[in-house]
């Protein structure tokens, strides 16, 4: 019974990976044939489906642009830019959206002293930082176990300990940016209110366009609680910003 439950479920992955193979195929199709709106819809449903890809959102961010709406489109891109850090087409496609959007607002925020190793964000996606972690640990060891067979290589004893030590660093930041993501977003509405708190009978204090991209910070009751690159905070209804990645609060 234990083998043929193993097998079902064998088969129900396999065939769950040929589904999306097709659906992403046909996706790409009407992308490819210039059936912008059509393709949105095929890819929105792959990542409704569960499926986080960042070739599907760049896709999805590209077909947004060619139909106009800079708001999902900027919002897509930054999805894509999250999985796909190195990128260069993700780069500049996002940078062409930024530099069309009303408000002047950028698309990375100024860092703290405190948020130095934020750059490996720039250039490893989190899952790459983990396995180089893996990798670290692992090479690591196997340097020390190495020493103690051979007391004489005092370097292998110190590059071990140094591997560990940037290993401890990788599993600090992991931690920090599991605990603190940076939940990137853009406005979809032609135009929005942003308020001083998580309700529309409070004070209004700016007001911003389509397309401007924001880093959420908290979400209750229908509001997001947002920050932009400027520095300025406020809080948006659900419905005027879009963020594809998973909310973490």
């Amino acid at each position: 019974m234990l083998k043929l439950i193993f097998l079902l479920s064998a088969v129900g992955g396999v065939a769950q990976a040929v589904d999306l193979s097709e659906k992403i195929t046909v996706a790409n199709q009407a992308f490819d044939a210039g059936n912008y709106r059509q393709a949105v819809v095929h890819y929105q449903q792959i990542i409704a489906d569960g499926h986080h890809n960042g070739h599907i959102y760049y896709n999805l961010g590209v077909s947004y642009h060619r139909l106009q709406e800079v708001g999902e489109s900027m919002a897509s891109l930054l999805a894509a830019r999250h999985y796909l850090p190195r990128d260069p087409d993700v780069a500049f496609n996002l940078k062409f959206v930024e530099d069309r959007i009303t408000d002047k607002l950028s698309t990375v925020m100024p860092r703290k002293f405190y948020e130095v190793l934020d750059f490996i964000s720039d250039y490893l996606s989190e899952y790459e930082v983990s396995f180089a972690t893996l990798a670290f640990i692992g090479l690591g060891l196997l340097l020390l176990t190495l020493y103690l067979f051979h007391r004489q290589l005092l370097f292998l004893m110190k590059l071990g300990v140094l591997l560990l030590a940037v290993v401890v660093l990788s599993l600090i930041y992991l931690q920090v940016k599991a605990r603190f993501p940076e939940q990137w977003g853009a406005i979809v509405a032609p135009s929005t209110k942003v308020y001083s708190g998580p309700g529309d009978s409070n004070m209004t204090l700016f007001i911003l366009q389509e397309g401007a991209p924001f880093v959420v910070e908290q979400e209750t009751n229908g509001f997001l609680k947002i920050r932009l690159s400027d520095g300025k905070k406020g809080w948006i209804t659900t419905d005027s910003g879009r963020s594809f990645l998973p909310q973490s609060f």
